[in-house]
Formats: C-alpha cells, structure tokens, sequence
C-alpha cells in the first residue's frame, strides 16, 4: 500500500467554533483519520500546534484575540513543515489575498461541503508528500505541489510575452468540456470567460507577469453551454540574473455547487427576512384590529343610516355608499391580512384552475352586469390542476378581477394554459385604464394607495402576491396603452400535463 495511506494521518482542527469543530472532527474520524479538536485562541494554538506535531493542520482564520488564523500559520511554519488548509465563513477579497500571500494548500468556505473537506484533506497530504521529495528538484516543480486544484498547468512566458502550454492534468477536459489542445493557452482561454468576468482574468493576467501570486474566482463556458465557478491559483517563477517572469504554475477548482449553494442561502434569508416582515405585520394588524373595529362599525353604522333615512335622489347618497363601501374594504383587508400572516392550516388537494375560474365568474355576474363588461373565457382542455384549497382560489379570482373592474375595463379575458416549462398559466386581460411600469411597481408595494377609479390598493395586491406565493406561484403585470393590461399568474402543476389546444368558451 502507498505510504501515504499506510497509517492514520493526525488531524488538528483550530476554530472557535467548538460546535461546529466537533462535527468536523466526528465526520472526518468515519475516513479513517485521529482528528484533535486544538485551542479556540490565535495565542494557544501557536505552541499547542507545535508541541503535537500533527500532519495536517484545517485553520480558522478569524479566531478568538490575536494573533488571527493567518499569522498563527506562518509562525507555525516557521518551526514546523506541515499543510495548513483554511477555512473561514468570510470569503472577501482581502481576506482571500492575504490568505493567499501565506501559501495554504486549500481554502475553505462555510459551510463546509464534507467531500470537499476530504478531498482536500487528501490533495493537501499528497501535496505535501510530494512536496518533500520534490525539495531537491527545480523550483517549478516544487511549487506545482503547493497548490490545490481540480486540474493543475504550467505556461512558460517567452522573452516576447507569449504563452506557451508545457503542461496541464488531465482533469481539464473533465472541468471544461475541451481537450488542451483545443483551447489557445492565452486567447483562447480568455474567450471562455463569462463577459462580465473578463476584466478579473485580464487583470489577473497582468498581476502575474509583473511577479505577483494571484488567487481569482471567475466564470467559464464548457463545451455542454454552462457556465462554471473556478478558483484559480497562480504563482509566477523567475529566472535568477534578470528577476523576469519565465514560467506560471497553477492549479484551479471547481467551485461551482459552493457558488450555487452560496446562492441558494442568499434566497433563502430574503425570504425569510420577506417573511417576517409579513408576521410582523399580521401581528401589529391583529393587535390593533380591536382599536380599528370600534371606528369602523360606528362609521358604517351612520354610513347606513343615513343611506336608509335619505331619499332616492339625495346627491349625499352616493357618498354615503362610497364610505359604507370603503369601510367593509379596510375591514376584510385587516382580516386577511391578519389570516394571512398565520401558517397555511387548510387543506391542500387536486384543484382545478378551470373550475375555480368559471365559479368565481359566476359569483360576480351582478357586478358585471352593473357595469356592462363583457368577459370571455378561454380555458385549456388540459385543465391544469394545482395543490391547492378551492375556496382559497375562488377568493383570489373574485378579487383580482373585482380590482380589475376598478379600471372601468368594457372587456375581460380569462385564458388559461399550460407553460412549455409546465406551469399552469393564468392570464386576466382586460382594456380598462393603461398602468405604467412605475405604477405596476408601486402597485405592488403595500405602503401604495390608489385614487378612486384605479386598481385597488398596494396593501390589496400585496396580500394576493403573498397568497399566490404560498402556493409556488407568481404574479406579474405588463400594460400597454393601445393592447390593454395583463396580470399573469403561474403556479407549479400537480403534475406534467401536456399542452391541449384551448377551447372558447364565451361568458354570457
């Protein structure tokens, strides 16, 4: 068996994190490692480390006091010759460049992936063995052994500033798609770059033939169209007498699920901040409810008295049922609002969009009527269904396309269908009042208060974009002054439907 997997490696863990250092150490004691859990401060890892000798060392850069993670390294192999992998939940360019400076044989990001942590564990190892019996060999392939990677490369820089390929590991067809010898060292390599990464690589390329180490992180196209993450590192080596830059090692890895998981934790604390937001506001709306109540049913109380005492033609009839109107608005607002900000406690089944559709129609025929709109429906033969609760569905259609008679519209079209991405598409077009995109911006914030004659309130349309929400959907809205308006709602399918050709129906 090859030494290097001869005996168990001893593992010291430095972070000031004991929690997650423990977990760390119980995961990497399953591949077969003696793993020790060191002092949480800069200041007692530094003779801690060098009294026991370990073969590998995973350092926190941000520890507890000073000195940090980065000068306890160097002042570690000052006196020892072991591999130091970093680890850190800041990954800033400044703290990458001075991480950088002190030549680490890995960078890791928390959260940790534990593949890669073993993976890196095992490079750093193999690298530093490597290392020591390449001590006695040239400079290049001395530091070729410093660097942790997917792939690994050697350029050699002649006296004219061209880039020629010595070397480069096998795994670089496997990150980008491409055999070496399809892609030019030089420009070649650079029209793979994402466009908006470009000035980062070209900038990079610069740092390196001025003598400057660099570490970067960039995009690249593989041959399947996909964009990938890289971490590239570079050194650059120098001729003795002339100091001039003759040869760049590297090393680069694929960084691209830590980038998508880094991601995904960013949309994932938007929501949650968005959610809070909305609890804090049922919340605050549920505990002045009681003191808006007491108001409003004196107000509607006078509103219909005076909508009963008045006669037929009193020109202060149509105000008095303009206030009643108003009144029993801001009244269910609050209540849905409130019901709204509480966890989804109904139950959730097969719903049809057609079927829920049509019966909302239905239930606001007078309203329609009143106001002279004609409203045709066109309905996919598909009948796209979706996990939800009916009665939940038919309060949203009735009261988005009772905020779309707002807009004074003469026609309404309700069409649905099935996306070719399969997601069951609801689209209520009316020609009522043109919105702009500044007012279907403002629409939709919940602080937005519309004039009478327009499409409800902000507070309205928010607590609707938060229902459909609730069910994996989405709302928007486009307008247009001669086509008229378009509120587009999509929801996941309960299951894949295929497209059927839609068939017109015509609401009478």
């Amino acid at each position: 068996m090859n030494d290097l997997y001869s005996r168990k490696h001893q593992i010291l863990i430095i972070d000031d994190e004991i929690i997650l250092a423990n977990n760390m150490k119980n995961q990497l004691q399953r591949f077969g490692y003696e793993v020790l859990v060191g002092p949480t401060s800069g200041k007692d890892a530094i003779p801690f480390t060098i009294n026991l000798k370990p073969d590998l060392v995973i350092m926190d850069i941000f520890l507890n006091g000073e000195p940090d993670g980065i000068e306890v390294s160097k002042k570690i192999n000052t006196v020892l010759d072991i591999p130091i992998i970093y680890s850190t939940a800041f990954a800033d360019e400044d703290t990458i460049n001075r991480a950088s400076i002190s030549a680490p044989y890995g960078y890791l990001i928390k959260p940790i992936d534990l593949n890669e942590l073993h993976s890196s564990i095992e490079i750093a190892l193999y690298k530093h063995k490597m290392e020591k019996i390449l001590k006695e060999s040239e400079q290049r392939y001395r530091l070729i052994s410093e660097l942790t990677s997917d792939f690994a490369y050697a350029y050699r820089i002649d006296p004219d500033g061209n880039c020629i390929r010595e070397w480069v590991t096998d795994a670089f067809q496997r990150i980008t798609g491409f055999l070496p010898d399809q892609i030019d060292p030089c420009i070649g390599w650079l029209s793979l770059v994402h466009p908006d990464d470009t000035s980062i690589v070209t900038q990079r390329q610069i740092r390196l033939t001025e003598g400057y180490s660099d570490v970067s992180e960039y995009r690249i196209l593989h041959k399947d169209g996909q964009y990938r993450w890289l971490r590239d590192y570079s050194r650059p080596m120098k001729d003795s007498p002339n100091q001039s830059v003759t040869h760049i090692i590297g090393a680069a890895q694929d960084i691209t699920l830590s980038k998508y998981m880094e991601s995904q934790l960013q949309i994932s604390q938007k929501r949650l901040i968005q959610n809070s937001r909305l609890a804090a506001i049922g919340e605050l709306a549920s505990g002045f409810a009681h003191h808006i109540n007491n108001p409003l049913t004196s107000i509607l109380a006078e509103a219909q008295l005076m909508l009963h005492s008045l006669p037929v033609d009193h020109p202060c009839r149509e105000s008095a049922d303009a206030i009643q109107k108003a009144s029993w608005r801001v009244f269910n607002d609050i209540q849905k609002l409130i019901e709204l900000s509480k966890p989804i406690t109904i139950t959730l089944e097969k719903t049809s969009i057609n079927n829920t559709l049509e019966t909302a129609t239905s239930l606001i025929t007078d309203h329609l009527s009143i106001k002279q709109v004609d409203v045709k429906q066109i309905f996919s033969y598909a009948n796209p269904c979706i996990l939800a609760n009916e009665y939940q569905l038919w309060d949203l259609w009735i009261n988005l396309l009772l905020l779309t008679l707002d807009a004074n519209p003469k026609h309404i079209e309700i069409k649905t269908s099935i996306s070719p991405d399969n997601l069951a598409v609801v689209d209520i077009w009316d020609d009522g009042k043109y919105i702009s995109p500044a007012e279907i911006e403002a629409l939709l914030d919940a602080d937005f208060i519309t004039l009478p004659g327009e499409r409800g309130i902000g507070i309205e349309m928010r607590i609707y974009q938060e229902i459909i929400r609730q069910y994996g959907g989405e709302i928007s809205i486009v307008s247009d002054e001669k086509d008229g308006t378009t509120q587009s709602i999509t929801f996941p399918l309960i299951a894949e439907v295929q497209n059927q050709q839609a068939e017109i129906r015509t609401f009478d």
